[in-house]
């Protein structure tokens, strides 16, 4: 029985990683999204800041 128990708690492991590695890779192509975006929009911003000032 000790065996089969044992052999049981290995097959739940090793089944969480698949999970672990799509959550992991879910937050970090999130994070890379919110940082592209966020200097985007300052490259954006400071293209456009010359004409603002320019009253165009």
């Amino acid at each position: 029985m000790n065996n089969m128990e044992s052999n049981q708690s290995c097959r739940k492991t090793r089944g969480s990683y698949p999970l672990t590695a799509a959550v992991l890779l879910a937050v970090s192509s999130s994070v890379a999204y919110i940082l592209m975006r966020r200097n985007n929009n300052k490259i954006y911003s400071e293209k456009w800041k010359e004409y603002d000032e320019c009253g165009i």
